[in-house]
């Protein structure tokens, strides 16, 4: 029995260990994406000041695919649906609200950037402009420490992105509530969207009293032009482990994700 339960412990432990996504989450993977904020390397799980994560950090995942398009997610899987006005949400797109890390939460995109590839040198580059800018982790004063994923999937010929009038269209994600309920099931289920070939996750509580503004974030700080990648590839999965999945993809109506 005591040996029983301590196989049970060490499985458990290892598998927080090797996992590059926070533990019960989908999609899931073991495999590591470097992420690299100032001279501060992410760990996974990893607290870091708000401060620190104020400009968009470099990112590694050799060795390169020299012909491989990839896409480039950053989502917060812990905002608060307590007082969360879903009125304000698009129905069959932001509601249902997508599930977050744990009850009452949902999730929200920081940053999605598509048509990445990598150059010969390593370093992988944005070819297009991204559907959302990075907007740095900044959780409201007096909540618990947020949990921010970045999640790199591989990317093929088909994709299309969000089409006009979705709140997470180009046009619209910086609009009010529209970057709120981001559903990763709506997005893995598209074609194009292949495997997840590596993430990472920080946590990042804020101590300031004050929340940043959330709104359209620019400029070439907060988006280079190059980021530097490292990779492995692992099957992605969809929703979140335990949480109601609506199994939509938006190729149905092109008005979904």
């Amino acid at each position: 029995m005591h040996l029983l339960a301590f196989i049970l412990i060490l499985t458990t432990l290892m598998t927080e260990t090797l996992s590059q996504t926070p533990l019960g989450t989908l999609p899931s993977t073991n495999k590591t994406l470097s992420v690299e904020y100032g001279s501060t390397q992410v760990t996974p799980g990893i607290q870091l000041p708000q401060t620190l994560v104020s400009k968009f950090p470099t990112i590694t995942n050799l060795p390169p695919t020299l012909n491989q398009t990839y896409t480039l997610l950053l989502l917060d899987l812990s905002v608060s649906t307590a007082s969360l006005n879903t009125s304000a949400l698009v129905p069959g797109i932001q509601v249902p609200v997508t599930p977050g890390i744990s009850a009452n939460r949902t999730t929200r995109l920081h940053y999605w950037q598509t048509g990445l590839t990598f150059s010969a040198n390593g370093s992988l580059v944005n070819n297009t402009t991204p559907i959302a800018f990075y907007q740095p982790p900044s959780p409201p004063s007096g909540d618990i420490a947020h949990t921010f994923v970045f999640y790199l999937f591989e990317q093929g010929t088909g994709f299309m992105p969000p089409p006009a009038g979705n709140p997470f269209s180009q046009a619209l994600v910086n609009q009010g509530m529209n970057r709120i309920s981001f559903n990763l099931n709506h997005l893995t289920g598209e074609q194009g969207i292949g495997n997840l070939v590596g993430a990472n996750y920080f946590l990042v509580a804020n101590t300031t009293g004050a929340a940043k503004a959330t709104g359209s974030v620019t400029g070439s700080t907060l988006m280079p032009t190059s980021v530097s990648f490292t990779g492995g590839a692992g099957r992605l999965g969809l929703g979140l482990a335990g949480g109601m999945v609506i199994a939509v993809g938006f190729g149905l109506s092109r008005l979904l994700y």
